[in-house]
């Protein structure tokens, strides 16, 4: 890579200030910019163990800035009100799952999983667990229920490992699809148990 007498200046400063300047080599893979030398046309740079090594300009791939980003008051509440909509929206679907719950009379247990994600337990052997990006379907002790919504590649829905069961994954199926299909769902239930 061609570097300037300049750019090699720029980045000496941001490493001497303690800022991470990562260059990418074939030969080393990602190394930490030390300090550049621009009329031996070399480098030295610490590599993940720590250990130094010199690299001439021609072997650097890409250099990559460490870009430091200001927060502002704004910016902050901006994050902190994205955050609390994403709760309020994991709580208003959980909570009219509930009330389906109830008016159908099936027993279900609330309880919280390890992630602080809201688990309801169904007496017919369904759980639900309201995640960040969907509610997890657990569909396995339930042999009464229809298929959907497996697969789920059909449906376009993500997958994850089962934190219960490792030879298993559960269906994620996004808040909006479970909008349209929650009210169905629910009443499929064996309500015997």
């Amino acid at each position: 890579m061609k570097l300037s007498r300049s750019q090699v200046n720029k980045y000496n400063k941001l490493a001497d200030k303690g800022k991470n300047v990562m260059i990418d080599t074939d030969r080393y893979g990602t190394v930490a910019w030390e300090d550049g030398d621009y009329g031996h046309k070399s480098i030295i740079a610490s590599d993940d163990d720590g250990k130094e090594v010199e690299i001439d300009f021609n072997n650097v791939v890409r250099v990559n800035e460490a870009k430091t980003v200001k927060l502002t008051r704004s910016k902050l509440k901006e994050m902190v009100k994205e955050e609390i909509l994403k709760e309020a929206k994991k709580d208003s679907f959980a909570q009219k799952t509930e009330k389906i719950l109830r008016s159908i009379k099936l027993k279900y247990k609330a309880s919280k999983n390890k992630d602080g994600d809201k688990v309801l337990e169904l007496n017919d052997g369904r759980d639900l667990t309201f995640a960040d990006d969907g509610v997890m379907v657990d569909d396995y002790d339930n042999s009464n229920m229809d298929k959907w919504p497996y697969p789920a590649k059909r449906h376009g829905y993500k997958e994850k490992p089962d934190p219960n069961a490792s030879w298993n994954d559960l269906v994620v199926v996004p808040y909006n699809h479970w909008a349209e299909e929650y009210d169905d769902y629910l009443n499929k239930a064996d309500l015997d148990l």
